[in-house]
């Protein structure tokens, strides 16, 4: 009986310890995504200045950072502007009052 409760006890850290690790890893994803929006639109502002040194180091650290967060399981979707919203799927990132038909 005591062997059967340490096995038990056994399956159940190691089940803990995934599920811990499953979310402190989707925790980091949700933070480092406006750190990527925020690189984008920096590069976007780059590409302006005309510095093609600058430009292309910034796009050589950009590129890395996306193939690290790929590797580590996130991918990117599409989604167009007018796409149904689907919150299985999607994350509202605002909120807009709809228009009231008085």
């Amino acid at each position: 009986r005591l062997f059967a409760e340490f096995e038990n006890y056994k399956k159940r850290t190691s089940r803990e310890r995934v599920e811990l690790f499953k979310t402190a890893s989707q925790e980091l994803m949700t933070a480092l995504l406006p750190i990527l929006d925020d690189f984008d639109r920096g590069l976007a502002e780059i590409k302006k200045a005309k510095d093609k040194e600058l430009l292309k180091g910034m796009q050589l650290i950009n590129d890395k950072f996306k193939n690290t967060l790929v590797q580590k399981g996130l991918s990117e979707i599409e989604v167009k502007a007018g796409d149904v919203f689907d919150a299985e799927v999607h994350d509202a990132i605002t909120q807009i009052p709809a228009p009231n038909d008085k």
